[in-house]
């Protein structure tokens, strides 16, 4: 069984014994959209690693900072609010599930058997507190479902990383075969909406530019921005992953 990480990026700092722990968290934070809470582990984490990895979280330190920028309107403030109060009491919604369940239990437990010649009135008189069981049950089901309907509505939404409006999440790694309409943000329009830590970094944004992988003419200057604002950096970043190629054709060149 995978071990839950616990890490808070807010009270704790990144160390040698909790690096890696440190880092896969602030990732998957960035990945499900918390910006706040990521853009506080890239930062605390670009003080703490060496040049060459520091160099790796620029893109999305910008990117966090970009999206934190942008106001929230206030259907955007209630899901973040939802949101919010579903992380730590979502269990809630999934009651209703087993107060149904036990509901159609005693409802089942009531009904007759023709062929023992045993009817609904015969069970009744003899396990009257089922029928009160199973419609207590039955209607708490419901109060639980229309109670939770209002913050449930959040679900499956993320912050878009270009908008920062909350829209459907989709996969970003979800292909579109050609169809230019299928991974877009549902308020801005733009392609690939949904933050994912490989293809918000220089190499993915380097492969996207490249390909090219969007009809978005806004990506490509925000790119060329960022590379223009981080010259240093980008440099660092194409400088060492030409060594990486270049060792890596070394190791299957045939030998001399």
């Amino acid at each position: 069984m995978k071990k839950r990480n616990k890490i808070n990026v807010y009270r704790e700092d990144p160390s040698k014994d909790n690096a890696n722990a440190f880092f896969a968290k602030t990732i998957a934070l960035y990945n499900t959209g918390d910006y706040e809470a990521a853009l506080r582990g890239f930062e605390k984490l670009s003080e703490f690693i060496d040049t060459d990895l520091k160099i790796v979280v620029v893109p999305h330190i910008e990117k966090c900072k970009r999206v934190l920028e942008k106001k929230l309107s206030n259907s955007d403030k209630r899901h973040m609010k939802n949101q919010a109060i579903l992380k730590y009491f979502g269990w809630v919604d999934k009651l209703k599930y087993f107060t149904g369940i036990a509901s159609f239990i005693f409802f089942a437990l009531l009904t007759g058997d023709q062929e023992e010649g045993i009817t609904f009135s015969d069970n009744f008189s003899e396990h009257p507190s089922f029928l009160v069981w199973a419609i207590v049950l039955a209607v708490l089901t419901f109060l639980l479902h229309k109670f939770m309907k209002k913050f449930t509505v959040s679900e499956g939404l993320i912050r878009c990383k270009y908008c920062g409006k909350y829209t459907r999440y989709i996969n970003p790694n979800e292909p579109t075969y050609g169809f230019m309409d299928d991974n877009n943000c549902g308020k801005c329009g733009r392609m690939y909406h949904v933050p994912d830590f490989h293809w918000d970094g220089w190499e993915g944004l380097d492969y996207m530019e490249n390909r090219p992988s969007v009809p978005d003419e806004k990506f490509y200057s925000e790119y060329n921005k960022l590379k223009k604002n981080f010259a240093k950096e980008y440099a660092l970043f194409k400088s060492v992953k030409e060594k990486e190629e270049k060792s890596e054709q070394n190791k299957h060149s045939p030998e001399e």
